[in-house]
């Protein structure tokens, strides 16, 4: 067993040495704004879009709407609460652990303090969002940081590559499982 564990370590070297990815200024750039635009939220879950459409309708509408429903939602007894506040966090946590998309939070960091971005998909339904704070990226640190963007990009890319390879070889070696294993074993 311990001899197919070092077969399998070296060969996995092995693929990731061989996938040498390109990576671009542009790339290098973004990867930098991403882990250093920084915004507070507080937002409202919902299930279904039209109710986000309602809710964001409302909340523009009458500026004390929004105050009112995350103090009911305090209140809820149910447990269960629609109002979250992720923290004051770099874009890049917003978009993988929370959903947010790439283009929602590029739009509310050119938003002001208070202002409701309009709904928008989030890891589990939709959210509606209020800004509470915004931080810039200082633009001129990039170039004294791009190299080390660069390399992050790059072994992001092998591990990508590698994932990719590892997907193609289940696909061609047409494995046909008869009994299927337990589920802690699948993977």
């Amino acid at each position: 067993q311990m001899r197919h564990l070092a077969q399998i370590n070296k060969l996995h070297t092995r693929v990731l040495d061989s996938i040498t990815p390109h990576v671009t200024e542009d790339e290098a750039y973004q990867e930098f704004l991403n882990e250093n635009n920084s915004l507070s939220v507080e937002l409202v879950e919902f299930i279904d879009l039209m109710d986000a459409q309602n809710f964001y309708t409302n909340a523009i509408t009458d500026v004390s709407y929004w105050d009112q429903q995350a103090k009911e939602d305090e209140r809820h007894e149910s447990g269960k609460k629609r109002f979250r506040r992720p923290g004051f966090v770099a874009l890049e946590f917003l978009m993988e652990m929370w959903g947010f998309s790439n283009k929602a939070v590029y739009d509310m960091v050119e938003m002001k303090k208070g202002d409701i971005y309009p709904p928008s998909p989030i890891y589990e339904g939709y959210g509606v969002f209020k800004i509470l704070d915004i931080r810039r990226a200082d633009e001129s640190l990039f170039s004294g940081r791009k190299e080390n963007y660069f390399d992050q990009l790059r072994v992001r890319k092998k591990h990508e590559g590698f994932k990719k390879w590892l997907d193609n070889l289940r696909k061609d070696a047409d494995v046909q499982v008869f009994i299927e294993p337990p589920a802690e074993l699948i993977f």
